[in-house]
């Protein structure tokens, strides 16, 4: 946010609050979804609110609709890691090894997604500023 569209690192700092206040209302709002929907249902909406967000945020030519990018990302990724957790343990065959598989998948997208997406971010904004 700084660094491509000059935003100030309070207004940055604001963004990412929102993402996790997002977040967080996803994951209370969560469990009426997953019972009315399932988790399978949830956990493919979850990816794919989150991959939108992320493209959102990636592509976007404003700060408003970064905004907006955050949200989707923000909803999307509030529930996959638990609902996936979950669901590798609800697997009766090897449970265990399930979840340390996902566990593990979503522990290397903690540290390797938001290198990620500010390399996308960067990008985007260097292309914008040659156009």
């Amino acid at each position: 946010m700084v660094d491509g569209f000059g935003l100030t690192g309070a207004q940055s700092s604001t963004i990412f609050a929102a993402f996790a206040a997002v977040m967080t209302i996803g994951r209370f709002a969560g469990q009426p979804l997953i019972q009315r929907l399932g988790k399978s249902r949830v956990l493919i909406g979850s990816v794919v609110l989150a991959a939108i967000g992320v493209v959102v945020v990636s592509v976007a030519a404003t700060p408003a609709l970064t905004v907006g990018g955050v949200v989707l990302w923000g909803l999307g990724a509030s529930l996959g890691f638990p609902v996936g957790i979950s669901a590798a343990g609800d697997s009766s065959d090897r449970p265990g090894q399930r979840v340390s598989a996902v566990t593990t998948v979503g522990y290397l997208a903690f540290l390797v997604g938001p290198r990620c997406s500010g390399f996308s971010v960067n990008v985007m904004a260097s292309a914008r500023q040659f156009s």
